[in-house]
């Protein structure tokens, strides 16, 4: 019987509560809005089962099929604009569906929690682009993906990689038919904190949130802001320089305990794919940067190397070295969330006080941050910003 008596030792993947045959384990959610595994002990026959699929105790298999590392970029500019980086996972998601397949990834509910969805037409893969730095609800896509997979279903699992190591270790075999992608992590905010910048954002601008995205290209890629869009044709649009919700996650403060400890760390991984951004795509590839996003895409598995060569004429490709690749911009393949010495009272005084309280507490703006952000349009439009980025890149290389 699985008892999470250490909550740094709990992902949330819900392999568990997915594998479990009497349907006794339920996910509910604590105090800070994280979902955690509880047994009702009167249906359970300690079969054992629950123990031995967590994925943090016992990590899926490493794969070991000659890694290497791409950048990638969509040749459709308009898609290419709403993914977060290069738009790798769009045209995945085409060729599979393509394929009569199914494809798996976050998305924001009517609501804009974010959840994770099985998705069986392109059209509804869209609601799979752009970050969303918030810890997704599985809820029963597990058990969709095997019944899937065992009719012989092509599928493709999008998610950090605590939750494919979770999936893999449910399904307890290799599936040709499975194809994993993982995402570098730099940790999860609880659901529970977004929903309150959510109510706060659509009380400040009287009305409903109609879209959202966490890292919008309204200053290009290497500038991106979080963008909100209501029903009544207000929109709003920071950057993490003075945004609450992006603040909280890039300091560290609001993540899930076991993202502080995670076990999923390293090059080599259990999946297929593991993607992450290529902030210095230039470097890498040699050639001048568009700044409209690269991916860099790290190619585990023999089985990707062929999904590769399927979706070539979607993409531009270049090979570029991944120890390179993992130095320039991927620091949370290997390292860890560093946790802000406030973790442990923040949610506390969300609870208690409310995100205004934690904005106050945690999350002040300087009045240089405020001056940065309101010139940042005049500085983009006269190209000061790309000149301050390449100075900032040439300094470091230094």
């Amino acid at each position: 019987m699985i008892r999470i008596e250490d909550k740094a030792k709990c992902c949330g993947c819900t392999a568990c509560y997915s594998v479990c045959p009497k349907g006794c384990i339920s996910m509910k959610s604590d105090e800070e809005g994280f979902l955690y595994p509880q047994v009702d002990e009167s249906k359970c026959v300690n079969c054992g089962l629950c123990n031995k699929v967590c994925p943090v105790d016992a990590p899926a298999e490493i794969v070991d099929e000659n890694t290497s590392a791409k950048a990638m970029q969509l040749k459709d500019e308009e898609n290419l604009f709403e993914s977060a980086s290069g738009g790798f996972f769009t045209a995945i998601s085409k060729y599979v569906i393509e394929q009569g397949g199914l494809v798996c990834g976050a998305h924001y509910d009517a609501n804009f929690n974010v959840k994770h969805y099985v998705a069986s037409t392109y059209e509804e893969c869209k609601g799979f682009r752009g970050s969303k730095y918030v810890q997704s609800e599985l809820g029963d896509v597990f058990v969709k993906i095997k019944e899937a997979l065992q009719k012989g279903i092509l599928v493709c699992f999008s998610g950090t990689p605590c939750q494919v190591s979770g999936l893999k270790k449910y399904l307890g075999q290799e599936y040709d038919e499975l194809i994993t992608v993982d995402l570098v992590c730099a940790g999860v905010p609880s659901p529970k904190l977004w929903r309150s910048y959510l109510d706060k954002q659509e009380k400040k601008y009287g009305s409903k949130v109609r879209f959202a995205n966490f890292r919008n290209k309204t200053f290009g890629y290497q500038c991106s802001t979080m963008k909100l869009e209501f029903e009544n044709g207000k929109t709003y649009s920071k950057s993490g320089r003075v945004d609450p919700m992006m603040k909280f996650f890039v300091s560290g403060i609001a993540k899930r305990p076991s993202c502080y400890e995670c076990v999923f760390k390293g090059a080599e991984r259990c999946s297929d794919f593991t993607l992450f951004d290529a902030w210095h795509a230039k470097e890498l590839i040699g050639k001048k940067d568009n700044d409209k996003g690269y991916t860099s895409v790290i190619v585990h598995t023999n089985k990707a190397k062929k999904i590769l060569e399927k979706i070539n004429d979607m993409m531009v490709c270049y090979s570029v070295d991944l120890e390179q690749a993992v130095k320039l911009d991927g620091i949370m393949v290997n390292g860890q969330p560093r946790k802000h010495g406030g973790r442990d009272e923040f949610y506390n005084v969300l609870n208690g006080h409310g995100i205004d309280e934690c904005i106050v507490k945690y999350g002040k703006v300087t009045s240089k941050d405020k001056v940065l952000e309101k010139v940042k349009p005049i500085l983009y439009r006269t190209g000061v910003i790309k000149m301050a980025k390449r100075l900032k890149k040439a300094i470091k290389k230094k």
